[in-house]
């Protein structure tokens, strides 16, 4: 729990994160070796869900939720809708992996196993991508 809360400031959700951990470890139980080994894999495991969960929060450095409607090529949003955005800056492989994630709803995993990437490289993507566009966005006023 002590893992999560480093990682997360939300008590409850550091607990759902841990207490997802530990589901995982009782799935996998027979495979754990001894129990230093079983307690380096808990630490493991909970350490980068509650990262992946602190990605998650804070990865819509444009508003952007998975499914949300994004715009090619306008500099300001219009009101109601989601924002514009300039996907054409990307690299191709960037921007597939952008566009599946926000466009089509698809969590990190679920691209790399269409992609038949591993899902820390899509992870690497959507970052690297989102900070791109970041830096190249204009200011809204």
């Amino acid at each position: 729990m002590r893992v999560a809360r480093r990682f997360l400031r939300d008590k409850s959700l550091a607990e759902d994160v841990a207490q997802d951990a530990l589901m995982a470890m009782v799935v996998r139980f027979e495979e754990f070796v001894s129990e230093p080994h079983c307690m380096a894999w808990l630490y493991a495991v909970t350490r980068n869900r509650a990262i992946s969960e602190n990605r998650r929060l804070h990865a819509d450095a444009f508003g952007l939720t998975p499914g949300e409607e994004v715009r090619l090529g306008r500099a300001r949003p219009a009101a109601g809708r989601g924002p514009d955005v300039r996907l054409d800056l990307l690299r191709p492989a960037h921007r597939q992996v952008i566009e599946m994630h926000y466009l089509d709803g698809m969590a990190a995993h679920e691209i790399a196993a269409n992609l038949k990437l591993p899902v820390e490289t899509v992870r690497t993507r959507i970052r690297r991508s989102l900070r791109l566009l970041r830096n190249r966005q204009p200011r809204l006023k």
